[in-house]
């Protein structure tokens, strides 16, 4: 998981208060996320999220996914925020079959997407 690495160090610099989560199934690393909670708009944003090419297509994506929206429910937010290329046509279907719905906003060259957890319980 090479890309992991970039994260890795954003993680450990403090960058946007992103804090390190592992993805695992059957007790073995298959993906890595990072998590955020913005105070300024009451979002938790997930960033950096990715599964290891070798254990794609078996439901770790969405099972991770559904864990990290429980996660934002506990913590109270009122939001879940990511974003992802606008060619990753796999990642936009996951988080549209989720619930998540493009804002209209951009980070960078990447479509921003949001769910709202008061509308998802």
């Amino acid at each position: 998981m090479g890309a992991t690495t970039g994260y890795l160090a954003l993680t450990h610099l403090g960058e946007q208060g992103w804090a390190p989560l592992a993805i695992l199934a059957d007790g073995e690393t298959v993906g890595f996320a990072m998590w955020g909670h913005d105070q300024v708009d009451d979002a938790c944003w997930i960033g950096g999220f990715l599964i290891d090419r070798a254990h794609q297509r078996r439901g770790h994506g969405r099972s991770a996914m559904q864990a990290l929206i429980a996660m934002a429910q506990a913590s109270g937010a009122g939001c879940v925020k990511l974003s992802y290329d606008a060619e990753n046509l796999v990642a936009r279907s996951l988080y549209g079959s989720l619930g998540f719905r493009e804002t209209g906003e951009r980070e960078g060259e990447e479509i921003v997407a949001s769910l709202d957890l008061e509308e998802h319980s």
